[in-house]
């Protein structure tokens, strides 16, 4: 599973250095450099910032809290612009600033979608290449227009672009360093990190309460792909030959966290006759919200076999997750252990 925190607030830091250098790009922009040929606002320097810090929000939280981000940004930069620059340059940052920003949000996280959480540069390059593009025509237009000549306006959009693009490729590498440098600093409070051996001693536990219970099933049906571990070393431990796979997915990718905005996938990976009229045990690595393990009991119903139980790993139990459809949490018949967070399994590595 990949680490993201969409449930969290955003940093305190992240916030203030947003704010200051939007209010910093607004009073810079006032003026021009002349350069032979070419003119450039002094703004230019400081405000392709902004797109790496947005990249990062939207990368390690998510789309609401990047919209959260940039609509506090344009809250704390309003009066303290109005200040140090003219109204008709602060009303074309700012417009230039939600169009661009939230063009690139969507984008960069569209992107992140399509490459199945893939190719970070890509989705960074291709989202603020177009982003700058719509911030530099919208605000060169607006902040100038009526204030200098066409001549000079466009001189600033075709000068402008290609060095904020320059930007917009070397701040993949900074962005990187980042994002690797906020998990790595905040790794333990996302997740409970377990072993190879924690998970021996878990899988044993649930082997030993089925033993207990008497129930020999006739066929152990991992959901794949987390469950197929503990399914298969269940499946060793209560020498059981029939391994059978559920595939499942109830997310757009596979980060914790994720927000539940797509129809599920539910497909049995196996003859649903094999298991007619059979004693099954479904099993998965964790439980967060249910609705994958409702989801997968209610598609092995159709199947008619005699009857099915359950069992996990780890019971996530506060999970921010909330099952499909207002129903009930699945009450699960074999729990190796509850957990407070999200369980980092040693296979993911």
């Amino acid at each position: 599973m990949m680490l993201s925190r969409k449930n969290e607030r955003l940093p305190i830091w992240v916030i203030i250095l947003f704010c200051s250098l939007l209010v910093a790009t607004n009073f810079l922009v006032q003026w021009q450099l002349h350069f032979y040929w070419f003119t450039v606002t002094v703004g230019l320097f400081v405000y392709p910032f902004l797109f790496l810090l947005t990249d990062f929000t939207s990368e390690i939280f998510g789309r609401k809290k990047s919209k959260q981000l940039v609509f506090i940004g344009l809250v704390f930069s309003i009066i303290p612009s109005i200040f140090i620059s003219t109204f008709q340059i602060v009303a074309g940052s700012l417009l230039a600033y939600l169009a661009a920003q939230l063009f690139n949000i969507h984008n960069f996280l569209w992107i992140k979608e399509k490459t199945n959480n893939k190719y970070l540069w890509l989705r960074s390059s291709i989202s603020n290449t177009i982003a700058l593009l719509i911030d530099t025509v919208i605000f060169s237009t607006v902040a100038f227009y009526g204030v200098l000549d066409n001549k000079t306006i466009l001189s600033i959009i075709y000068t402008e672009y290609p060095i904020k693009l320059i930007y917009a490729f070397f701040n993949v590498i900074p962005l990187y360093i980042l994002i690797k440098l906020y998990k790595k600093m905040n790794a333990n409070k996302e997740f409970i990190p377990y072993t190879w051996n924690q998970m021996d001693f878990l899988h044993r536990k649930i082997a030993d309460a089925i033993k207990k219970d008497i129930f020999n099933p006739d066929y152990i049906v991992g959901i794949s792909r987390c469950g197929l571990v503990p399914a298969t070393h269940l499946a060793y431990l209560l020498e059981i030959d029939n391994v059978l796979t559920i595939k499942a997915r109830t997310t757009s990718n596979d980060e914790i966290l994720t927000i539940k905005d797509s129809e599920p996938i539910i497909e049995l990976l196996f003859d649903s006759k094999c298991v007619f009229s059979s004693k099954v045990l479904l099993v998965d690595a964790v439980m967060a919200s249910g609705t994958t393990f409702q989801l997968c009991v209610e598609s092995l119903v159709k199947c008619n076999p005699q009857i099915i139980k359950t069992a996990v790993v780890i019971d996530w139990y506060n999970s921010p997750y909330k099952i499909r459809d207002n129903k009930t949490r699945p009450k699960i018949d074999y729990v190796g252990e509850i957990a407070n967070k999200w369980p980092d399994f040693p296979w993911e590595h």
